[in-house]
């Protein structure tokens, strides 16, 4: 997910520079060189972002399945003993 982010957050950010520097009436140059740069900063921090998020969602979705797992063993488990008995 970091690289969707990382692209949206980028295009965003330059395209809201451009938007307030032309509404604001500032040279083409300084426009273009600071959008740039806000467009280098948001894409790190939507990459940044996006990859986290990624990890989380990972980490949640394996813990879940792991106690799932866990608790199918301990049915069958039970479920065998209780059987022999």
């Amino acid at each position: 997910m970091g690289a969707p982010y990382a692209g949206t957050l980028g295009l965003i950010a330059f395209v809201a520079t451009i938007t307030r520097s032309v509404i604001n009436g500032v040279d083409a140059g300084t426009t273009i060189v600071t959008a740039v740069l806000y467009m280098a900063v948001f894409a790190f921090l939507g990459w940044l972002i996006g990859n986290l998020a990624t990890h989380v969602v990972v980490e949640s979705v394996t813990k879940s399945l792991q106690r799932e797992l866990e608790a199918r063993e301990a049915l069958k488990s039970s479920a065998t003993t209780d059987g022999k008995r």
